[in-house]
Parts: C-alpha cells; sequence; structure tokens
C-alpha cells in the first residue's frame, strides 16, 4: 500500500506529498473519516515502535521512498474480502483501469480513470 501514496504523488493527480495523498477523502479507506475507520486509525495512534505491526508497515514505507515498488506503478488497490469496487470496470466512455499485480489480498490497479 506505501508504495501507492509514492506512485499517486508522481501523477500529480492526488496531491504533493504523502500526507495530502492519504488523506484526502474517500481515496483510502482505512483514513474515511467514519466510525469503524476511525477506530482502526485510533489502533494504530497506540502502537509503539517496538511493534511488529509499526516496524513492518515503517519498513514498507521506507522502501517505497526509495522507489522499490510491488505494485508496479499502481495508484489504486482494493482487498478482496469485498466487491471489486466501480473504478475496476470499463467506464462508460471507454476506459478502464490496467491491473497490475495481485499481492495477497490486495488487488492492485494503475491507469484509473
Amino acid at each position: 500500500m506505501a508504495a501507492t501514496f509514492f506512485n499517486r504523488i508522481r501523477t500529480g493527480r492526488y496531491g504533493q506529498t504523502v500526507a495530502h495523498v492519504c488523506l484526502a477523502r474517500m481515496q483510502y479507506s482505512s483514513m474515511n473519516d467514519d466510525r469503524q475507520d476511525n477506530l482502526n486509525l485510533l489502533v494504530v495512534c497506540d502502537l509503539t515502535e517496538d511493534s511488529p505491526v509499526w516496524q513492518e508497515c515503517h519498513k514498507a514505507f521506507l522502501e517505497a521512498a526509495k522507489d522499490v515498488d510491488p505494485t508496479g506503478g499502481a495508484t489504486h488497490y482494493y482487498d478482496t474480502s469485498i466487491d471489486p469496487p466501480y473504478w475496476t470496470r470499463r467506464q462508460a466512455d471507454g476506459r478502464q483501469a490496467v491491473r497490475t499485480v495481485q499481492l495477497g489480498r490486495l488487488v492492485f490497479y494503475k491507469d484509473v480513470p
């Protein structure tokens, strides 16, 4: 997921900083302003730097910042535990997002209309 932050910055469509990109309304479900996601964010706020989860996230962020991108340039993804989002389908104007890779339960896309 961290690579998508930097890929979005590179496109220029989603913001100029990681904060702008990850906090943009309705872009990353874990950052949405609703009750369930706010509970998720509170759990993250309680993590300490010696937590394995925090360390894994930090490592992924540092790798993405160095242009290590296992997503193939993806700007979007979804978890297969949900139905594919509307943007994965061909749009009325014929444009369609390009699926790049699936990593575990996450399916990644680039060139999302």
